[in-house]
């Protein structure tokens, strides 16, 4: 909620400076903003705390609305008349796109610093090495289902199994509905 307030009142501003002067002041400015809220909000994420979050989302979300919203209209904008539509959707594909490489990459970095900072944490507490990686090594290979035929994978015995465990299918007379 706060993340939106901070979004909806610069988005006006931005809007207003567009019209001033231009683009670039406004992008990066909420650029700039965002950073700083982002890095602020970094620096409390351990506190829980609303309250102590609360000023670093609005001035995260004021960034961001003071970017997008008017990187949106001056590309729009630069387009001629007749390709209104298409500049629209070229900009929407490509936010969505960064967005979800953006995202996809933030969240192999969170994984991985993740996984580092956990067994560095469990090595420095004494935790055996075999336990750390979430899973204990096994002393034995796994055992395979028999197989009856040659060159099958499963068992006639484990397939009938396998379906024993389906639900039941509904009778000809009920299905399609």
């Amino acid at each position: 909620m706060y993340f939106f307030l901070g979004f909806v009142i610069m988005t006006q501003v931005g809007g207003r400076i567009l019209d001033r002067r231009g683009a670039r002041p406004a992008v990066i400015g909420g650029s700039a903003l965002a950073a700083v809220g982002f890095f602020l909000l970094a620096g409390k994420l351990t506190d829980l705390s609303l309250g102590s979050q609360s000023l670093y989302v609005i001035l995260a979300g004021g960034g961001l609305g003071l970017m997008l919203g008017v990187a949106s209209t001056d590309a729009v904008n630069r387009a001629p008349k007749t390709s209104y539509s298409e500049v629209t959707g070229i900009t929407q594909t490509a936010r969505n796109f960064g967005a979800s490489i953006g995202l996809a990459v933030l969240g192999t970095v969170l994984i991985s610093r993740n996984d580092t900072t956990v067994t560095h944490t469990l090595t420095k507490s004494g935790v055996p090495g075999r336990w750390r990686t979430g899973s204990p090594r096994r002393s034995r290979p796994r055992r395979r289902a028999p197989s009856h035929e040659a060159g099958s994978r499963t068992s006639s015995c484990t397939m009938s199994r396998w379906r024993s465990r389906d639900p039941p299918r509904p009778s000809s007379t009920s299905w399609p509905p």
